[in-house]
């Protein structure tokens, strides 16, 4: 389903970053060592996560009571 992997996904990413932040060597992100890379990896599938949520979101009619609706809602502004 669409939630395969989100959980590791995520666990990735914070452990990745909490490691990133507590190193005294950094690397370049862009270099492709294999925890950035496995970053990346994370990176897109929680991306695409929330772009498929957000498409979805666009496309029905059913209105929610929370933060993304708020956000894709240009009524709400200001």
């Amino acid at each position: 389903g669409k939630l395969d992997g989100l959980s590791e996904a995520l666990e990735t990413l914070m452990y990745l970053s909490n490691n990133r932040m507590l190193s005294p060597i950094r690397f370049p992100m862009s270099w492709p060592t294999p925890p950035q890379q496995r970053f990346r990896r994370a990176a897109r599938l929680v991306d695409t996560f929330i772009y498929d949520v957000i498409e979805q979101r666009r496309r029905s009619a059913e209105r929610h009571d929370d933060l993304l609706q708020h956000i894709l809602d240009p009524h709400q502004a200001a």
